[in-house]
């Protein structure tokens, strides 16, 4: 996201903002799990009618959308947030590098590692 005027000098600031997203949050539907206020949750339909979870994973500015249909949310949080790297398949999430794999067995997951953070780190 790209933040306009910054006030990283009040100690209120980091308050605010994350007071100002939850709300935004609200709005979309998603609710904070029980076990970490961070990760927001809402229920969904898969095309099959098969209910599931949307997971948006949020730490201050980095957020990372799990979802059948991540565009659809993503493109609602853009129109309230101007989102500095748009919508689009994820690449970095808190520093690790994500990208999708194919396994042995030929289904496809999402992988994380750390290999740039530790290239950045030394």
């Amino acid at each position: 996201m790209i933040i306009a005027k910054a006030l990283y000098g009040l100690k209120s600031s980091g308050a605010a903002w994350r007071s100002t997203l939850a709300a935004t949050m609200e709005r979309l539907g998603y609710r904070p799990t029980q076990a970490d206020p961070d990760v927001w949750i809402k229920r969904a339909s898969k095309q099959d009618g098969s209910p599931y979870y949307k997971l948006m994973l949020i730490y201050v500015d980095d957020v990372l959308h799990i979802a059948g249909d991540p565009e659809e949310d993503m493109a609602k949080l853009d129109q309230e947030y101007r989102l500095k790297d748009g919508v689009g398949p994820p690449d970095k999430y808190l520093g690790g590098n994500i990208e999708r794999v194919q396994t042995k067995d030929g289904s496809v997951a999402w992988s994380l590692s750390c290999y740039d953070y530790l290239t950045n780190a030394i």
